[in-house]
């Protein structure tokens, strides 16, 4: 195959996606990493970057088929690289890499002898799942023209609206059916290109921060099939600018019962409360139903995406808990408070500490919202603020650890180790940094004893993973 280092072209057949969705394969017993492929699928290659222990590649070719592979019907969405692949076999590849985490990174080490490892739990639906979809404008095409001075001209071509292909973000791609979200979704964006266009204002082009159009954020209730619609434009337009808009997208699409406005005149396209913001029409937030539990939801709340799969999480959460309504519950990393408020009901307090106080705010308006009487809500580190709450509350029966993708910091695991409680559930979106965090915490005494994947974004690489932790 000649000597592997950047440049050089090989083939070889994907052995299994690693955790982020990558496919991985063995040149001359090397690992490489390749995009864009599955298991099964005899390619060829070119190598864009050698490490000491993996290369990096690009795909030049697909030679043959995976035997997993399949036809969808739909066009191909950026982030879903495993649209092609049959759903048991999705979820097969989930699993895998929850155990492989486990068997692998360190994780053999905080399973007890009689741990019990169940089946993935597969999302309630495959398609049309989500419930929030963020789509960018831009350009399908952005010819660039440099002189000899060095000047560049962008002749921006066919604006339009949807997703930034994987590794370009100055380009967007538009598809005709987005299969992740509903036909009312899909609806409103045809709708919102149709606006654009007529409207003759500039979309967003990253390239030189100009452009008016920036992106759409939609939401909608999977239980009460209410739609929020948020407008991120580069500066803010009096009433009279929306009135036309705001009866279009009503026209086409009744079931819309809140349109709002976010001015946004930054570089990146991060939205947040900091943002001005105006409401255009009816509500600026949606009711979402979790079991009997009801969430308020803003533009910029935080919130489980697949609300079905949500469902199914918390439920697992319940389950692990043997709440009996007596306990004292610690939710750290709560965000907005969605799975210690799925938990009131059975326990004698929650106590939510989160970093964001706009999602504190979020997380106190919505126990307000239920009538729920037993929870407190800090703003703030959790490794800050815990040892003050262990004086008042020193005895938690359960901790919930919910952190971000990068898992926790080693202050905060130091700062959990030191709570006396029964039960730790931990809640990760992360197989890899659970299993590094749960080595950490076994240190003070803790071993898993359930562990449960659920799959919550099908067609994607991302699984979450419920973990019961009790003490030795």
């Amino acid at each position: 195959m000649g000597e592997l280092k950047p440049g050089t072209i090989h083939e070889g057949v994907i052995e299994k996606l690693a955790f982020g969705g990558q496919g991985l394969l063995r040149i001359q017993d090397f690992v490489v990493f390749v995009k864009s492929t599955i298991p099964g699928q005899t390619v060829k290659i070119q190598i864009t970057k050698k490490h000491e222990s993996h290369a990096d590649a690009k795909l030049i070719e697909i030679i043959h088929p995976s035997p997993i592979e399949h036809d969808i019907g739909y066009e191909r969405l950026p982030g879903c690289p495993l649209q092609s692949v049959r759903y048991k076999d999705q979820l097969a590849i989930k699993e895998s890499h929850v155990r492989e985490c486990f068997d692998h990174l360190g994780g053999k080490s905080v399973i007890q002898e009689s741990a019990q490892f169940f089946p993935i739990i597969p999302s309630p639906e495959i398609f049309r799942y989500r419930n929030k979809m963020e789509f960018s404008f831009g350009y399908t095409e952005m010819r660039v023209i440099t002189d000899a001075s060095g000047e560049r001209t962008y002749f921006d071509e066919n604006p339009s609206l949807g997703f930034h292909p994987e590794g370009d973000w100055a380009k967007v791609l538009s598809v005709n059916d987005v299969f992740l979200c509903s036909e009312r979704m899909n609806r409103i964006r045809t709708c919102v290109i149709t606006i654009m266009k007529a409207s003759g204002l500039p979309v967003w082009n990253p390239k030189i921060n100009r452009g008016f159009w920036r992106s759409l954020v939609l939401r909608e209730s999977r239980k009460t099939g209410e739609i929020l619609v948020n407008f991120s434009v580069f500066a803010s337009q009096p009433a009279r600018f929306w009135e036309h808009i705001v009866s279009d997208l009503m026209e086409n699409v009744p079931e819309i019962t809140g349109i709002t406005e976010t001015e946004n005149a930054k570089r990146n396209d991060t939205l947040d409360h900091t943002l001005p913001f105006q409401v255009l029409f009816g509500n600026d937030f949606l009711i979402e139903t979790l079991g009997k539990v009801q969430y308020e939801i803003s533009p910029f709340s935080f919130f489980q995406t697949n609300s079905l799969g949500a469902e199914k999480l918390f439920e697992v959460v319940r389950e692990f808990s043997g709440l009996q309504g007596k306990e004292e519950v610690f939710d750290l990393f709560c965000g907005s408070g969605a799975i210690g408020l799925f938990l009131a009901e059975k326990s004698k307090q929650i106590i939510g500490i989160e970093l964001d106080e706009s999602a504190i705010s979020d997380a106190r308006s919505n126990a307000e919202l239920n009538g729920f009487q037993n929870t407190e809500y800090y703003a703030g580190k959790v490794e800050g603020l815990l040892p003050e709450i262990l004086k008042i509350h020193p005895h938690p029966d359960l901790v919930i650890l919910d952190p971000p993708r990068t898992g926790l910091q080693r202050k905060a695991v130091e700062t959990v180790k030191t709570i006396v409680a029964e039960k730790i559930i931990y809640v990760s979106c992360n197989p890899a940094t659970l299993v590094r965090d749960l080595a950490l915490i076994a240190e003070g005494g803790w071993r898993a004893q359930k562990i449960q994947p659920v799959d919550l974004f099908p067609h994607t690489p991302h699984i979450e993973t419920v973990v019961l932790l009790v003490r030795e």
